[in-house]
């Protein structure tokens, strides 16, 4: 992966049922992006799937233990909805064993335990996607 310089928004949903989590990585994401950075945050994985069906996003960061559809079930609707390699999404989760579930899962393309490695986690967000078959 190369490192992107942002010239347009890069568009990334956050989907965490914590409030304080999703605000406080959408403020890390705003402070520290090389560019302009759109961030829309929502609390569950119905509201996820929602706000992919209705807006393009570049990359999705999904909480794996959320209400009413979890990370994984969240992922899979939003893939079918928009293509095997549509956006980026990355798994995140306090629980280790959902993380080694999503690391091998085809629906993500990176898990990240939490509390969260600050400069892999950024490394990854604002790296230039791999290119997507």
């Amino acid at each position: 992966m190369t490192d992107l310089t942002l010239t347009s928004p890069l568009r990334i949903l956050i989907a965490d049922d914590h409030p304080d989590t999703a605000e406080v990585l959408a403020t890390v994401l705003h402070l520290t992006a090389p560019g302009p950075v759109d961030t829309v945050v929502v609390h569950n994985g119905l509201q996820a799937v929602h706000a992919a069906s209705h807006e393009a996003f570049d990359t999705v960061l999904l909480d794996l233990e959320m209400p009413l559809l979890d990370g994984m079930e969240a992922a899979s609707v939003i893939r079918a909805l928009h293509g095997a390699r549509a956006m980026v999404i990355i798994a995140l989760s306090g629980n280790s064993a959902k993380i080694q579930a999503a690391r091998s899962s085809p629906l993500f393309d990176e898990a990240f335990i939490k509390p969260l490695d600050m400069d892999a986690f950024l490394s990854v967000v604002f790296s230039e996607p791999p290119t997507r078959a």
